[in-house]
């Protein structure tokens, strides 16, 4: 049977319950030093912290899935073999009052970036830019379930790990261990850093017909209202304002994610 692979660490002192999660995609590779270190070294001081490495039969196979996007699997009927996976993940988050998710781009240059909906917590992680709204959109991912349970919850895009993966490393662990900091399961002051740059997405696009983009467009790509993001069979697809891209890529299938589309907060 498929299962996640799930470690808990109990302090037996009564806190907050917080899970750390890997490998939701399992072509997102990069963390099995982090995840071992934790597991071996990580003291919690109050309540208890689990680790879930989440997909390990799509890592194995270095596929990003084997049927379906686990990351869109939760809260909703079976139909998939990731659907069961995510059932066996849903025991876990029920139990839990916070979770981190950790990713890492497979796109060459993508910047490092949170996904969440507390403005909060933004500054917890040493990132470029802080993203809002996607959970609403994004409703059947982890983070998404946790959210409409009024849990915390945070996707970490941990950035491309390729070119520097030690550093990367680095980050996640420096990154998970002051989240734990933040939930006082580790009972030390957490760091807080600048303000990152905020985005709200708000457009989900779905295409009808095979979908390719114009260009390899980088994460965060600036548009001006009108500028080709790609061809939906032959029908242009066009920037409908100025704003920034994320996530554009080619699909096949029909009413698939293509991309968001979103745009800079106001300062306040």
């Amino acid at each position: 049977m498929i299962e996640p692979r799930v470690v808990t660490i109990d302090s037996k002192k009564p806190w907050k319950h917080t899970i750390i999660m890997w490998w939701i995609h399992g072509d997102e590779k990069s963390w099995f030093e982090v995840i071992e270190r934790l597991i071996k070294e990580l003291i919690v001081d109050t309540w208890k912290v689990t680790l879930i490495q989440a997909h390990l039969e799509a890592k194995d196979k270095n596929q990003r899935q084997i049927e379906e996007n686990l990351n869109r699997c939760f809260g909703v009927p079976w139909t998939s073999l990731e659907h069961i996976l995510a059932r066996h993940i849903e025991i876990c988050l029920d139990q839990a009052d916070c979770l981190l998710d950790i990713h890492n781009t497979v796109k060459n240059e993508s910047p490092r970036f949170t996904v969440l909906e507390e403005p909060k917590l933004a500054k917890l992680f040493n990132v470029d830019k802080a993203t809002f709204g996607l959970l609403n959109m994004y409703g059947n991912s982890s983070c998404g379930y946790m959210v409409a349970q009024g849990k915390e919850a945070i996707t970490l895009e941990a950035g491309w790990t390729e070119t520097n993966p030690v550093d990367n490393m680095k980050f996640a662990y420096d990154a998970a261990i002051n989240f734990l900091k933040y939930t006082k399961n580790i009972q030390q002051e957490e760091v807080y850093y600048e303000k990152p740059e905020a985005l709200t997405f708000d457009y989900l696009y779905r295409n009808s017909w095979v979908f390719t983009v114009a260009k390899a467009f980088r994460d965060f790509t600036e548009l001006k209202e009108g500028d080709l993001i790609g061809m939906d069979g032959d029908m242009e697809v066009r920037a409908q304002n100025d704003g920034y891209l994320l996530f554009a890529n080619n699909y096949s299938e029909p009413n698939s994610e293509c991309f968001l589309f979103g745009h800079k907060e106001k300062a306040n």
